[in-house]
C-alpha cells in the first residue's frame, strides 16, 4: 500500500509539476497582458501529440472577432470553418481571452507565455481542462507550415 501511495505521488508530481507552474508567474513564465495585439490576426495551434493537430484556431479582425478552426483548410473533406467568436475583457493582471463557439460553450481563459522568442509556448488557463499548451503562429493557415510569434 506504501508503494502504490508514493507511486501516485511522484507521478502527480512529475505530470502535473510544468502544468501548475505554467498558469502562474514564475522563472520564466508571464502572464500575457495585451492578449488582443497577441491574438488578432494569428493562430492558436494545440497539439493532439501524435504529430497532427487537435486545434488550429485563427482569431480574425480583433476582439470580438471571428473565431475560424482551419481543419484542413480548402480540403473538401473537412473545409475551414468559422466555429464562434473571441473577444477580450479586463485589464492587466484580469487580461481574459473568451472563446464563444457556435455549438455552444464559452471558454473564459488567462494566458500566460512560458519561455521566450520563436520556442515559447502558451499556457491557456481556466477552462476545462485547466491548462491548454500552446503555440501561437503567424496569420491563418495550417499550423505545421506558419511561423511561430518571435
Amino acid at each position: 500500500m506504501k508503494i502504490f501511495v508514493l507511486a501516485s505521488t511522484i507521478a502527480f508530481v512529475v505530470f502535473s509539476g510544468d502544468a501548475m507552474a505554467a498558469c502562474s508567474n514564475g522563472a520564466g513564465v508571464n502572464q500575457v497582458g495585451n492578449l488582443a495585439s497577441l491574438l488578432t490576426g494569428n493562430t492558436v495551434c494545440v497539439t493532439n501529440g501524435t504529430g497532427g493537430w487537435t486545434w488550429q484556431e485563427f482569431h480574425s479582425t480583433g476582439s470580438g472577432g471571428a473565431l475560424t478552426d482551419w481543419k484542413l483548410g480548402s480540403n473538401t473533406m473537412d473545409p475551414t470553418e468559422t466555429v464562434g467568436t473571441w473577444s477580450v475583457s479586463g485589464s492587466g493582471s484580469n487580461h481574459i481571452v473568451t472563446h464563444t463557439y457556435n455549438g455552444g460553450g464559452t471558454y473564459p481563459y488567462t494566458v500566460f507565455k512560458n519561455g521566450a522568442g520563436t520556442t515559447a509556448t502558451y499556457s491557456f488557463c481556466g477552462g476545462t481542462p485547466p491548462e491548454i499548451g500552446a503555440t501561437i503562429k503567424i496569420g491563418q493557415g495550417s499550423c505545421s507550415s506558419l511561423a511561430p510569434i518571435p
